[in-house]
């Protein structure tokens, strides 16, 4: 499996559901201008699929793992894995600063100034939308962290969000962070999940994108 793709790739795929490999920069389903250059349209063209339900999504600048449908038969095992979090899900990302700690937990709230996402520190009282997560610092790469995450909440742009409040955002971001050359340096690197009609526990990694390195 390559680390930096271009195109959607597989990484599995049975008689009722697939991991794909979504590239950077590609919208998971239908935005505002139609469902053309979107992983849903990319799917359904591909030869004997004829039906395509996703039951999570990944932020269109970010790359990496996610799982769709391909049945019917899917569709209630996967929306109960993702609803209930039963599916485990790793994020990899390269942060900037050298974080001090080899391991911390993120809590803050969500909350909209203007038409602008914005996390504060959570306190008793808080009314924005809850954003709990935990990290490991895999690797200080001066003037940069490489870590990965673990959402205990599923909120839009809920890493970028939380990584920026906590004065170290992502490489590349360029809504909450610098927008470096290259993108967004968020990856979807682990999947776990229960097979949808065996039951079976499955999982799924990719390597770093050898791209960050460079």
């Amino acid at each position: 499996m390559n680390s930096f793709i271009d195109t959607p790739e597989f990484v599995f795929r049975d008689d009722v559901f697939v991991v794909l490999n979504k590239p950077q920069g590609m919208p998971t389903q239908s935005t505002r201008r139609g469902s053309e250059g979107t992983l849903e349209h990319w799917l359904a063209e591909q030869e004997g699929i004829d039906y395509t339900a996703f039951h999570h999504r990944l932020d269109a600048a970010a790359q990496g793992l996610i799982c769709a449908a391909i049945d019917t038969r899917a569709n209630k095992s996967l929306a109960r894995s993702f609803r209930e979090r039963l599916a485990h899900r790793r994020y990899r990302s390269l942060l900037h600063g050298r974080l001090t700690s080899d391991a911390g937990y993120w809590h803050h709230e969500q909350v909209m100034r203007g038409k602008r996402r914005q996390a504060l520190p959570w306190a008793p009282g808080s009314r924005g939308i809850e954003m709990k997560a935990r990290w490991t610092n895999e690797e200080r790469r001066a003037p940069y962290s490489l870590v990965t995450v673990s959402l205990e909440t599923g909120r839009t742009h809920q890493i970028r969000l939380q990584a920026a409040a906590e004065g170290h955002p992502i490489v590349g971001d360029s809504v909450y962070g610098f927008g470096e050359p290259g993108g967004l340096r968020l990856q979807a690197c682990d999947l776990e999940i229960d097979h949808p009609t065996t039951g079976e526990r499955m999982q799924w990694a990719l390597p770093e994108p050898g791209t960050w390195s460079s």
